[in-house]
């Protein structure tokens, strides 16, 4: 942690340390690619065109999914016939 040069920088390596469980190997060659300086906010207007929370949220959380379906429609259930819908 001594490569670190200001106290914000040693709480950045310490905080990812611990909430990515890095070794000590991991942490020294993320200090090494001088991790801290290179990791940034990608520009974005996200917060300007959402105004919605609620649409927001659920933005937010279809990227999260693991496996998203909206396209399979199941919940129209009485429009559709049981014949079309197959879950594989």
């Amino acid at each position: 942690m001594n490569k670190a040069k200001t106290l914000e920088e040693r709480c950045f390596y310490i905080r990812e340390a611990v909430q990515n469980h890095w070794d000590k190997y991991r942490l020294r060659e993320m200090l090494k690619s001088d991790l801290f300086h290179h990791q940034g906010n990608l520009p974005n207007n996200f917060t300007t065109t959402m105004q919605n929370t609620r649409n927001a949220l659920q933005a937010i959380g279809m990227f999260k999914d693991e496996y998203l379906l909206d396209f399979i429609n199941v919940e129209e259930l009485g429009v559709r016939d049981e014949a079309d819908i197959d879950e594989r």
